[in-house]
Formats: structure tokens, C-alpha cells, sequence
């Protein structure tokens, strides 16, 4: 049996895998391809053939087929930084506010979030890297869209990637 005591210092935190499904890979993304190198994804294509469903995946150097559950080493443009479409958004609605990460072909990765609590005024979870997340509570919604809004402009200025202060409905 072994005792864990919450007040030692954690050596290490494992990163999180890079792999992602097949199919949501997008055109800028960088993949580890079978051939054992980084390749640019040009363009996806999901077509049933013969009643099952392949994704045809070409690269800068090759065209490769998968299954649209395999898993391989993916980077997405906005991360890869090969996207120059990439941008960081606002997408705010009634009751939740939310920066995302939006890439060319609208997919997008949520970096913030603010929704109203019960009781307690609007809490701010904030993600600034895959491993840890932060969590910051404010009174009313014109304070929660402030916050958010200095937060996604340091968000931007971090990744390299310009800050739209408009919203998602908006566009």
C-alpha cells in the first residue's frame, strides 16, 4: 500500500498524448505519418467506399488512407503554427461566455470559459496549458466579459495569434 501526502511537491506531470482521431484532423494540422516524419495535412476526405467509411488523408509528401478511429500524433495548425487563418474569438451566449482557438475551417479549441453559478456570481475557469486550469469567481457578467476579455488578449499574445475582440455570433 502506498501513502500519498498531498503537501509533497509532485515531481512530474506526464503530458498528455498528442494523439488524436483521424477524423478530426484539418488542413494546416501537422501528423506523424506511418513513415515516421512530420507531414502538413493538405486535405481530408471522408468517403464511404464499399459501405465503410475511409479517410483519405494527403499530405505535403503522400496520400495515406485510415480508419476514422485510428489514432496518430496530430498537431492542429493553430498549435503548429502553420494556420494564418488562426485566431483567437469571444463566443458569448445567455447564460456562458467562451475563447476559442478558431482555426480556417471553424474548428475550434476552447481556452476559457465563464458561466453564471448558482449563488456565487460568474466562475472563470481558465485552461493556460493541457495540465492545469485555473478557476476565478466575479460578481456580475460586465466584470465576468472583462476578464475574459484580458485573459483571451493574453491567451492570443502567448500563441502568437491575433485576439478578434467580436463574438462568434457576431460573424
Amino acid at each position: 500500500m502506498t501513502w500519498i501526502d498531498e503537501r509533497e511537491p509532485v515531481e512530474h506531470e506526464c503530458p498528455q498524448p498528442l494523439r488524436a482521431r483521424v477524423d478530426v484532423f484539418a488542413v494546416g494540422g501537422m501528423v506523424f505519418t506511418p513513415a515516421e516524419r512530420w507531414e502538413t495535412v493538405t486535405e481530408v476526405d471522408s468517403t464511404p467506399v464499399a459501405a465503410v467509411v475511409v479517410v483519405v488523408v494527403r499530405t505535403d509528401r503522400a496520400v495515406w488512407r485510415f480508419w476514422p478511429s485510428d489514432k496518430l500524433p496530430y498537431l492542429p495548425s493553430w498549435e503548429a503554427r502553420t494556420d494564418p487563418g488562426a485566431r483567437v474569438i469571444v463566443d458569448e451566449g445567455p447564460s456562458r461566455i467562451a475563447v476559442e482557438v478558431v482555426q480556417r475551417n471553424g474548428q475550434g479549441h476552447v481556452l476559457l470559459t465563464a458561466m453564471r453559478g448558482r449563488g456565487v456570481g460568474w466562475v472563470i475557469q481558465d485552461y493556460p496549458d493541457a495540465l492545469s486550469s485555473e478557476q476565478v469567481t466575479v460578481e456580475s457578467r460586465a466584470k465576468a466579459r472583462s476578464e475574459i476579455r484580458r485573459r483571451a488578449r493574453a491567451h492570443g499574445k502567448r500563441l502568437g495569434l491575433p485576439f478578434e475582440p467580436g463574438t462568434r455570433a457576431n460573424r
